[in-house]
């Protein structure tokens, strides 16, 4: 699956906290002035100094989003499997596998047999590859602040611990990458439901979700689709997933009708043995939404709800 590029699409996002918003560094602090759950942070350099600045691993990120996307999967009865447990798993630990005998969550995601498809970068306040100017002013745009919290005994009703302080970031901007290689196009539109239902409060990200943290706005500030080997040998009308190459749908079990229709709003650039594909005079994240309803509405989408039944 993995030894011949077919296509990949890198998406930059921006992340946006709409509540509070606290990803806990995990260790305790040295320093008795600071709080006793903090941000985690890492050092940048910034201005000519190195400095401690917030950010979100990419490793929360893809925890988060495969949560959810799983969850879209089991709502629409295309997935029974709980890695979380070796007795539901849809290949067990030590098993040997292949692709088709995985489910379409560690298909897309990942399993410890098998490789993900899909690579997050950490979130940094500034965007890839930004200037020194940027990257500080990126960094100064983060507000964080103080609040207290205490932990209430479910059987007695009274303080259990603290009262404690957390950290939390409550203004600013996140940017991170997404990778997406050798994808069918239903992994996409897989995507564009998760950061939906993030930015409409039904995932939340980050500590204290149930306490009101955690509400966050996920928008698209570019993405880029490259089709490489057989899927850039056409001319470029579609947009193409792995399952349009005929010589490995059966043997990868693939979702068939693998292509629809590029968008008018996204334009088609030629590359050196590859097809590229960007948004044509509008923003990102309107051609990254028609894409995905072009994808939804085709025949394509009509394939994977019916998966089920067909292999039956």
């Amino acid at each position: 699956m993995f030894k011949t590029l077919y296509n990949q699409a890198r998406i930059l996002y921006r992340l946006q906290p709409v509540t509070g918003l606290l990803i806990k560094s995990g260790k305790e602090p040295f320093d008795p002035t600071r709080p006793e759950m903090e941000f985690i942070r890492t050092w940048a350099e910034l201005g000519g100094e190195t400095k401690e600045t917030p950010f979100l691993p990419g490793s929360s990120m893809k925890g988060v989003i495969r949560s959810h996307a799983e969850r879209i999967l089991r709502t629409l009865g295309l997935i029974e499997c709980d890695i979380t447990r070796d007795d539901q798993a849809c290949v067990r630990p030590g098993e040997e596998s292949s692709y088709k005998d995985h489910c379409l969550a560690c298909r897309t995601f990942g399993s410890t047999s098998m490789a993900s498809h899909v690579r997050f970068t950490d979130a940094m306040p500034w965007k890839p590859g930004a200037s020194s100017s940027e990257r500080e002013t990126g960094y100064q745009s983060i507000s964080a602040e103080q609040r207290p919290g205490v932990m209430i005994s479910r059987r007695t009703g009274t303080v259990k611990h603290g009262p404690f302080e957390l950290e939390v970031v409550t203004e600013g901007s996140f940017f991170g990458e997404i990778t997406v290689r050798n994808y069918q196009l239903w992994q996409l539109a897989l995507l564009v439901l998760v950061f939906r239902d993030m930015n409409e409060g039904h995932q939340r990200v980050g500590a204290m979700k149930s306490r009101g943290l955690g509400r966050v706005n996920v928008s698209l500030e570019e993405f880029h689709i490259e089709q490489f080997a057989a899927l850039a040998q056409h001319d470029g009308m579609q947009i193409r997933g792995i399952g349009s190459v005929e010589q490995i749908v059966s043997s990868y079990g693939l979702v068939s009708d693998d292509a629809v229709a590029k968008p008018d709003c996204i334009k088609k650039e030629d590359g050196m043995f590859r097809q590229v594909f960007v948004p044509d005079g509008v923003g990102a994240q309107e051609a990254w939404q028609s894409l995905a309803e072009s994808i939804m509405s085709g025949a394509h989408w009509r394939s994977l709800l019916q998966r089920e039944e067909a292999q039956e």
